[in-house]
């Protein structure tokens, strides 16, 4: 229910019926990526990433992408991504590196990704 400020006040919206402008819990984001480890990229939203040999440098302009789009603490993103992007805002971008314990854990067995630190650049497209 919103409350109406008579006197021309700014009216009172819940917080969760205001538009979000930062990256919360319940933020729809959109947002374009390139991972890699130690021994190079292991995914990107630039398409075709492999043949265009895509590294930590490539820049996400001019690329012709497919941006990941996901609802903020709903999907199933390894901790270390989602409490790196916390608080980020639409155009904001960002690198950082997550350790095995905050991603895939330290069992390779387990996972091809396993027992490895992660790093990631980020670039925010948009939240709602």
């Amino acid at each position: 229910a919103y409350k109406v400020d008579w006197a021309g006040v700014t009216a009172f919206v819940p917080e969760t019926l205001q538009p979000k402008t930062s990256i919360s819990d319940g933020a729809k984001v959109t947002l374009n990526y390139v991972g890699w480890t130690d021994t190079g990229v292991f995914d990107s939203s630039i398409l075709n990433w492999q043949a265009k040999n895509v590294t930590s440098e490539t820049s996400f302009a001019g690329q012709e992408l497919r941006p990941l789009a996901l609802v903020f603490k709903q999907q199933r993103m390894i901790p270390g991504f989602e409490s790196a992007i916390q608080g980020m805002k639409a155009g904001e971008s960002k690198t950082f590196t997550i350790a095995p314990e905050q991603a895939y854990g330290t069992d390779p067995t387990k996972h091809p990704l396993g027992n490895k630190t992660l790093t990631f650049k980020v670039h925010i497209e948009s939240v709602e």
